[in-house]
This record gives C-alpha cells, sequence and structure tokens, in this order.
C-alpha cells in the first residue's frame, strides 16, 4: 500500500489495516515456525507496511494536536 493511500483513509482505517497487517505478520510468523511458508518475501514486505502505517498515523496524531504514543 502505497502512503497515499494511506493518507487519504480515516484514522480508524489506518488503525484496522495496522491491526490487519500486525495480524497477519503474526501468522506468518508461527507458519514459519512450522515450517509451512512459500513466500518468505512477505516477512520483509509486511514489516515494512506496519513501519509505514505507524508513522503515517504518528504523523496524523501530530498534526491533529492529539497525544503522541
Amino acid at each position: 500500500m502505497k502512503p497515499s493511500e494511506i493518507r487519504a483513509m480515516s484514522f480508524d482505517d489506518i488503525e484496522k489495516r495496522l491491526d490487519e497487517c500486525r495480524n497477519e505478520l503474526l501468522r506468518l510468523n508461527l507458519r514459519r515456525r512450522m515450517g509451512s511458508v512459500e513466500k518468505t518475501h512477505q516477512f520483509c514486505s509486511l514489516r515494512r507496511e506496519v513501519a509505514r502505517i505507524s508513522t503515517i498515523r504518528r504523523e496524523m496524531k501530530v498534526a491533529s494536536g492529539g497525544i503522541v504514543s
């Protein structure tokens, strides 16, 4: 997902997408430990997407004057 697409989303949608990505990364890690991962490149792309979404979420909080966590 591109940063421009993330910025066009509402804050609630961003939170939901971040949770989805983190859960998907968790499931992928569990499958890796079991030895059934075929597409190992997904780890890198998911970690980057989580970081990208987290960064944009923080930018939105700062811009709105909210509390930064």
